[in-house]
This record gives C-alpha cells, sequence and structure tokens, in this order.
C-alpha cells in the first residue's frame, strides 16, 4: 500500500512523517520499558543482597565501564547484520552502524556479538533493534541533532536495562533467597526510573513540536481558505489554458 511504512521505511509527506515519527518513537521506547516490568517485579519476589562486582553481558561475556576498545565480530554476527541490512534496510551503510556502537554504546556491540555467536534465540531481535534505532538516529542528526542524542541515550539506558535483567534472572532462585543480586536489582529499579522519566521527557518535546506543527498547518490551511476564489480561477486557467484577467 502506498506511503505505508515497512522494515523501517518512513513516509514522505510531512503530515504522515509527523505522526509516524510520534508512533515510532511512542512504540519503540514503550515497549522496552514494558518487556522488563515483569521481569523487574518477579525479582521483587526474593530478599537479595549483594552481588559479585562483575557484570556479564548476555551469555556471560565480561564487561566494565572502561573506554571502548576495538572488537572483533564473528562471522555470525556479520552474516546476521547483512542479511536484516539486505532484507529490510538497504539505505544503512552496515560500517557506519558498527562505528557508532563502538563509539557510543559498545556494551549492546558485545552483546549483539554474544547473541549471535551463540545463536541465542533472541540474536534476530537484537539486531533488528539496533538497526531500527541507527535509522531513527539518522533521520533525527539531519534536523534535530538534541532530540538524536536524546533517543541515543535512551537507546543506551535500554542495553544497560536489558543487560542487567538478564544477569538477574541467571541467578538462581536458592541464592536469591539468600541474599545474592540485591544491588543488581536496586541498579535495575533506578534504570527503569531513568528510562521512564527520559522517555517521558523526549515524548513531551516531541508532542510540544507536533502541536506547534498542527497550529502552523491549521494557520495555512485557514489562509489557503481566505484564498479560496484566486486558487480556484488559477486552477481553471491552468486547466483551460486561458489568461488570468
Amino acid at each position: 500500500m502506498p506511503g505505508t511504512p515497512h522494515c523501517g521505511q518512513l513516509p514522505n509527506s510531512p503530515s504522515h512523517m509527523t505522526r509516524y515519527r510520534l508512533q515510532y518513537l511512542l512504540a519503540w521506547q514503550l515497549a522496552a520499558i514494558l518487556a522488563l516490568l515483569p521481569q523487574w517485579v518477579a525479582s521483587q519476589t526474593t530478599q537479595p543482597a549483594k552481588c559479585a562486582p562483575v557484570s556479564r553481558t548476555l551469555g556471560g561475556a565480561r564487561t566494565s565501564r572502561e573506554a571502548p576498545t576495538a572488537l572483533k565480530l564473528s562471522t555470525a554476527t556479520r552474516k546476521l547484520l547483512r542479511q536484516h541490512q539486505q532484507k529490510c534496510a538497504r539505505s544503512v551503510q552496515v560500517g557506519k552502524l558498527l562505528e557508532l556502537l563502538e563509539k557510543r554504546d559498545p556494551e549492546t556491540l558485545r552483546e549483539v556479538d554474544q547473541a549471535c555467536r551463540s545463536k541465542a534465540a533472541n540474536a534476530p531481535d537484537l539486531v533488528r533493534q539496533v538497526f531500527s534505532v541507527y535509522i531513527e538516529l539518522r533521520r533525527l542528526q539531519t534536523g534535530n541533532a538534541a532530540e538524536s542524542e536524546r533517543v541515543l541515550s535512551i537507546m543506551i539506558l535500554e542495553g544497560k536495562c536489558r543487560r542487567l535483567t538478564a544477569k538477574v534472572r541467571r541467578t538462581s532462585p536458592e541464592a536469591r533467597r539468600n541474599g545474592v543480586a540485591k544491588e543488581d536489582t536496586l541498579r535495575l529499579k533506578r534504570l527503569l526510573e531513568e528510562i521512564f522519566d527520559s522517555t517521558q521527557a523526549n515524548q513531551l518535546i516531541e508532542v510540544n513540536r507536533l502541536e506547534a506543527e498542527v497550529r502552523e498547518m491549521r494557520r495555512h490551511l485557514e489562509e489557503r481558505g481566505r484564498n479560496r476564489a484566486a486558487i480556484l480561477e488559477t486552477r481553471l486557467a491552468g486547466l483551460t489554458g486561458a489568461d488570468l484577467p
């Protein structure tokens, strides 16, 4: 159906783009938060305490808060990235996407690589997510660098939340009853709060901008209504080839 977005493509008309932009941001940001809430609630049924200071990504790879280092991606990772690019995101340069992740969110890049290496069930979803966010960031960077930075910040927070959730869920029920993972659970709660607040703030900015655009569209429509006679006369003259009076 013409004009219907698919596989990360954005609609072309300004009015459709405006509506889709809000829907797009609301959908993926809210879905990520809601997907993590049940896991956090479940973790509250135990009485955990201190956890080991070393965190791990999905699949057990060690991570740290140190500056990002170059990561040699597996063949499986590159293959899945190319497959998704060819299927749904031909306009995306995989090299640029990897450059952004390596620079701003290396932990997510390691998570994607580990999931692909181990053939985890969530590997395609992780690849799809980083492509979708990159497409949105690329669009925003052409006209709104501040919004692009906010969306990227939320993406990084969601990655941290996802990895911390995986770590908490790997803790056995017995270990939780003995007080393990309490610190991680509290960190997870703070991350969820930060994601929610950041998403709310970003959506409020988006709503305010949309309201301004609607006001401008209404002003243009009213002006067009006042010029109805002149517009119709010009249109008729163009169709008939007659000279304007």
